[in-house]
């Protein structure tokens, strides 16, 4: 039985996290080493947007150590990855020339999306995720420059957002009130229930959520004792891990938590570094989150950011097979944003049977894959979302409102090529040296294609009424065949399609031919 064993490094605002796992074809990744080593990144980056040096060698002297801790178990690969500490750092290129030229280890900064996407891929892996997400349930990701609020309804993800409210900001402003106040920590809670309304106003409306799943650092190790099974508090019959608790009495058991002292507190946890500047905002946060949500049911995994690396490395390379489906959330989230911004449905599911008809059709002429049929899909649901704005230029509307929603399960790069596919399925495309450094030559590729694919099959319900009931998309030689039936005229989609052919024809070599067959 072939053992792979992944060494993992996270870079974060405060520490360092580095575990080594061992994955096993067909069984769960079992931890082998753990540890977590204090560097702070994040105070010099909110006062002068740069990392010093003195960091940069502390950093490098953590990092040779860690890797010599792989090389002694022998790691198959060594991973290191970074977040927002070093993402807003503006020397962060030389940061990241400094640590290769030192240490060999190469650091992948992780945008938001990718980052939050890692610590879901540790929480989509429990027993009991099936049935909470379908009940209702929210994860809380708790970062030191922002927080991740992600929502699940009837077992699919339909929304995740951003808020930059971390436990690093939070730490600032109760520094800076402290010389102002004589309690910084009920202005830090009235902070957070305003942040907490807004998102609620705004996002969460209605919607009912039973589980919450919360991720940060200590609450696992903190909350230990008070957790209890799935089955104890009869959830369900998993009774394998501890790790859920009442609502109620979570708010209780974090509010005594902060009614005491690091001393005290120290006394109580023995693996409590008492000079934590980050542990009272963090237990903050978490009590006004839960407090917002009125969840009955709060989940503390004991996972982190690690634990998604192997999980993802893992199914990427086939060694655990993936059970929950990772791109439906990704549709899930860009259904929610279409809804949100009221995008005519019945026009996007005819442009979606028309787009995919055409992609799958023509798969010996594009060279795509099956991820850029998922980037084509999403780009369908959120190629109308400008119009919510403005109708006038409505494209480039749509292009600046895909690049600022966070959709968990794609990367930057591959936001990019959606938004501006979705950019020039209006506008003409511009020619590739205008994005000479920003794309590839391959993603500029891709944005042509599948632009191409959704002016035609846009162009094919041009009036929005879904004229054509039936449809057949077939390849004759050079020529790509659809062959519709309407009981109506369709004029206005007939002078489009051809305007929108010449640019197809360009893009693929294949002529697009519009055939009509009486109903």
């Amino acid at each position: 039985m072939k053992i792979t064993t992944l060494a993992s490094i996270y870079i974060g605002s405060y520490e360092i996290y580095f575990k080594i796992q061992e994955l096993v074809s067909k069984r769960k990744i079992r931890d082998v080493e753990n540890i977590r080593c204090r560097l702070n990144l994040g105070p010099e980056l909110y006062k002068d947007s740069a990392i010093d040096y003195e960091t940069v060698d502390e950093l490098c002297e953590r990092l040779n150590d860690l890797k010599k801790i792989s090389e002694t178990y022998r790691c198959d690969e060594c991973r290191v990855y970074a977040g927002s500490a070093l993402r807003h750092a503006g020397n962060k290129v030389f940061v990241l020339d400094q640590v290769k030229i030192r240490t060999g280890l190469d650091i992948r900064i992780l945008s938001n999306s990718e980052q939050k996407n890692l610590g879901y891929r540790a929480v989509s892996v429990m027993d009991d995720f099936p049935q909470i997400t379908k009940e209702g349930c929210a994860i809380l990701d708790i970062g030191g420059g922002s927080m991740q609020i992600t929502m699940f309804e009837g077992g699919h993800m339909n929304l995740t957002k951003q808020i930059p409210f971390g436990t690093m900001r939070v730490m600032n402003n109760l520094t800076l009130l402290r010389h102002t106040t004589g309690h910084p920590e009920s202005q830090i809670m009235e902070m957070a229930d305003k942040e907490m309304e807004a998102f609620r106003i705004l996002y969460g409306g209605n919607k009912k959520i039973k589980h919450i799943v919360v991720l940060g650092k200590y609450l696992n190790d903190i909350c230990r004792h008070q957790l209890n099974t799935p089955c104890e508090l009869g959830i369900s019959p998993s009774a394998q891990y501890q790790e859920v608790m009442k609502a109620s009495e979570f708010k209780t058991y974090i509010s005594e938590i902060c009614g005491s002292t690091m001393e005290e507190l120290g006394e109580k946890f023995d693996f409590l570094n008492i000079n934590d500047p980050v542990f009272f905002p963090s237990m903050i946060m978490y009590y006004c989150l839960i407090k917002a949500f009125k969840a009955e049911y709060i989940w503390v995994p004991s996972l982190d950011i690690n634990d998604g690396i192997g999980y993802a490395y893992a199914q990427n390379r086939k060694i655990l097979k993936c059970e929950h489906n990772y791109e439906d959330d990704v549709i899930s989230c860009a259904k929610e944003i279409a809804k949100r911004y009221n995008c005519d449905e019945k026009h996007i599911e005819t442009m979606e049977r028309f787009s995919l008809g055409i992609f799958d059709t023509t798969k010996k002429f594009h060279g795509m894959t099956k991820r850029e049929r998922l980037l084509l899909q999403t780009a369908v649901y959120l190629h109308d979302c400008g119009k919510y704005v403005c109708l006038s230029g409505h494209s480039q509307m749509s292009y600046h409102m895909i690049m600022a929603s966070e959709i968990i399960g794609l990367t930057h790069r591959e936001r990019k090529i959606i938004a501006l596919a979705v950019k020039y399925h209006e506008m003409p495309l511009e020619e590739y040296d205008e994005y000479d450094g920003e794309l590839t030559t391959e993603d500029y590729m891709v944005v042509a294609k599948i632009s191409a694919i959704l002016r035609l099959s846009n162009a094919l319900d041009r009036s929005h009424k879904q004229k054509m009931q039936e449809f057949k998309i077939t390849v004759k030689e050079r020529d790509l065949v659809i062959t519709v039936r309407s009981e109506k005229r369709f004029y206005w989609e007939q002078i489009k399609f051809q305007q929108e052919a010449e640019i197809f024809e360009k893009v693929f070599c294949l002529k697009p031919v519009l055939k009509e067959k009486r109903l």
